[in-house]
């Protein structure tokens, strides 16, 4: 599962607001902050909420890089479609 501070970064690198991303996502704005809260997580939402959020930011371009042993992160992908693109 993707952390809270991936949600967070990915949702800024693309240049989506919260309200921009939790009304893409059909969820209340509420629950998008808890998803980003590091004292909260995506693991205290519905699995089916974080999919929706997860699969708007990799749509619009944001590629989840799992724990390695280096910290988890994300990375914005070269050629990509959606919000906060320039193509």
């Amino acid at each position: 599962m993707v952390a809270s501070h991936q949600i967070r970064a990915g949702r800024v690198m693309i240049g989506m607001g919260q309200k921009e991303l939790a009304d893409a996502a059909g969820i209340a704005v509420a629950t998008l902050r808890r998803m980003e809260s590091d004292d909260v997580g995506p693991e205290r939402s519905s699995f089916a909420a974080v999919e929706k959020v997860c699969g708007i930011l990799r749509t619009a371009g944001i590629i989840f890089i799992a724990d390695n042993g280096e910290g988890a992160g994300v990375r914005l992908r070269k050629n990509r479609d959606g919000p906060g693109s320039s193509t």
